[in-house]
Parts: structure tokens; C-alpha cells; sequence
């Protein structure tokens, strides 16, 4: 987003404040945590939006929440306010939107990796039919499921951009090995850089241009210290795939969008 008024940078802070400020009361009196969401961050908040407008949006819908209310407990045993009910609502209406917006964009993907686009498009339909529930008729683990399937845009943000940035560290340390001309991988990088952020997992992991790429990310060690292995990364075998990808880049990605 662009560089935010002093006046919307003033209510930003003072409605980060305020959300964070009830969650902390609400965790005090004792409501079922997976009721609760998480707490807001205004640099994540600037980050996720695009536009003032629809930042705003999101401080009115986080205000509604700080509302009053007692608490009071479902049949199923969940215990909240109405205000964390209504909250919860409108946090799976938006995600279904957002799945449903994410499924519309893969339905026109033309891809040889058939199965996993299928599988990518069933997980979605999963996830919004479980949204569509009413989390004021679920027990605690259930309410604690929806939560997790549900996705705020600065959720999404943050997902989207720490699965981009380690996939382009990957791809240098790849290239790498095989040798390949840096200014090479950087224009390779550039034409990636053209997807959306909010498509690049799909692009990614639906079209089997990748999957080299992918298996060297998957090989490489989660802590310090885990040694990676290396069976198949041939240089000479890196630098035929990289001059590939960059020849049916342009392909892939039109093709995806």
C-alpha cells in the first residue's frame, strides 16, 4: 500500500491497540481460545491491503469486536461473547470468498500436472463448505478446525510472501550448483516476479516446470546442522532445466493466470 495519511496512520495504531487490548481481557475471563483470533499487527495490516479503503474495512470489522458484551455458553460447550461469534462469522465469509476467488483463478489453469491442480481445487471446495458451518453449533476442537482454514488477507500476506522469498533463495542456491549464470537466474526471477503474490504458490506447485526446483527445496535441511541430500542435483542437469524454464516462463504463467 502506499504511504497511509497521518490521520489513518493514527487510527491504525489505535485500533491494533485496542483489538489487542480485548483479546488480552477475553483470554483473562476464561472464553474458548479458539474463538479468539490472533492478534493484529499494524505493519502486517498496512502490508495486507492495497487500499486505504478496503484497510478500512478491516479496522471497522476489527472494532466490532472490541465491543461489549458477557459471555455466554453454547450448547457444544464454546464459551464467547457475541461480538467473538460475529467476528468469527465474518472472518469464514471473507475467507470464502477469498477460496472462491482462488478456485475461479484455477479452473481456467491449462497444466500437465493434472492431479495435483484437482487436488488443489478439492482442498478449496473442503475448506468452504467447512467455513460455511456455523461456529455457534461446534464443540471447542471443531471451532479450533474452522479457525485454522480460515485466512485474513494479512494471514494470506504473510503466508504467500515468506513461501515466495524462500522459494527464490532456493532457486539461487539451485542455480548454483549447476552453475548457471547469475544474470541468467535473475531474469528468470524477473519474469516470476510478474505473479501475483496471491498466485504464486498455485503457479508453483501445480506446474511440473517446477518440480525439480521443488525437490531440492523439499531435500534441503529444516534446522542447523540436518544434512541435505543430494542424489540427483547434477549441475549439468540444473543448467538444462533452468534454460528450459526460462524458455516456457512466459507460457507457463499465461497459461496459469
Amino acid at each position: 500500500m502506499n504511504k497511509l495519511s497521518p490521520e489513518m496512520s493514527a487510527e491504525l495504531r489505535k485500533a491494533v491497540k485496542a483489538f489487542n487490548r480485548k483479546i488480552k481481557r477475553l483470554e483473562a475471563k476464561g472464553v474458548t481460545a479458539s474463538l479468539l483470533p490472533e492478534k493484529a499487527s499494524a505493519k502486517a495490516l498496512k502490508n495486507a491491503y492495497k487500499d486505504s479503503e478496503s484497510l478500512q474495512k478491516r479496522l471497522d470489522m476489527m472494532a466490532s469486536f472490541t465491543s461489549k458484551g458477557d459471555t455466554r455458553k453454547t450448547k457444544k460447550g464454546v464459551v464467547g461473547t457475541e461480538a467473538m461469534f460475529d467476528y468469527r462469522k465474518k472472518e469464514n465469509e471473507a475467507s470464502i470468498q477469498r477460496y472462491k476467488d482462488q478456485l475461479a483463478s484455477a479452473q481456467g489453469q491449462r497444466t500437465k500436472y493434472k492431479s495435483r491442480l484437482q487436488s488443489y481445487k478439492t482442498n478449496l471446495r473442503t475448506r468452504i463448505k467447512y467455513l460455511g458451518r456455523d461456529p455457534e453449533k461446534m464443540d471447542a476442537k471443531e471451532v479450533m478446525r474452522q479457525y485454522q482454514n480460515t485466512m485474513t488477507d494479512e494471514r494470506m500476506y504473510k503466508k504467500n510472501t515468506t513461501f515466495k522469498q524462500n522459494f527464490m533463495n532456493k532457486l539461487d542456491e539451485y542455480a548454483e550448483i549447476g552453475e548457471v549464470n547469475k544474470r541468467k537466474v535473475n531474469r528468470l526471477k524477473r519474469k516470476l516476479d510478474q505473479i501475483p503474490l496471491e498466485d504464486f504458490f498455485r503457479v508453483i506447485d501445480t506446474n511440473p516446470e517446477f518440480e525439480h526446483i521443488q525437490q531440492y527445496i523439499f531435500d534441503s535441511p529444516t534446522r542447523k546442522g540436518q544434512k541435505r541430500s543430494r542424489p540427483r542435483y547434477e549441475p549439468e542437469e540444473i543448467a538444462e532445466n533452468i534454460d528450459d524454464l526460462l524458455a516456457s516462463v512466459d507460457d507457463i504463467i499465461a497459461n496459469s493466470l
